[in-house]
């Protein structure tokens, strides 16, 4: 063979290993366009996820909002729940010492009973005695 012939075995074989490798640059140049495809349609996914998440978090700032009122309102219902106790406290005491009261008035009222049991008694002797009517209406009684 040769020198001419060898150069042209030699260039045909390197035309066929350039045809194979466009080929293989031909598939990977069409993975790298299905890729900037997925990629463009990911990025539109992740614009909408990034307008949900804002959506979201407004949501969720209106909701911490919220929570913080609620917070107020209970310390403030805490803080008149004290006041009501304090009253409620007040008011126990109050009743200690009606009752306190009341017991001393049972215990008054029982001696008054007694003396004006004693009385009575002594009024009905006193007019047999005496015969003097001591009540106007003796038959009242």
């Amino acid at each position: 063979m040769n020198n001419e012939e060898k150069i042209l075995t030699i260039l045909a074989s390197i035309q066929t290993e350039q045809q194979k490798t466009n080929g293989r640059l031909d598939g990977i140049e069409a993975d790298i366009s299905g890729m900037k495809e997925d990629i463009s349609e990911m990025k539109e996914d992740i614009s909408g996820l990034k307008a949900e998440q804002q959506k979201t978090n407004g949501r969720l700032d209106g909701i911490g909002a919220d929570i913080s009122e609620m917070k107020e309102d209970i310390s403030g219902l805490k803080a008149e729940q004290q006041k009501t106790n304090g009253r409620l406290d007040g008011i126990g005491a109050d009743i200690s010492g009606m009752k306190e009261d009341i017991g001393l008035i049972k215990e008054d009222t029982a001696e008054i009973r007694s003396a004006t049991n004693v009385l009575s008694d002594w009024a009905d002797r006193a007019e047999a005695v005496t015969k003097v009517k001591l009540f106007p209406n003796a038959g009242s009684r």
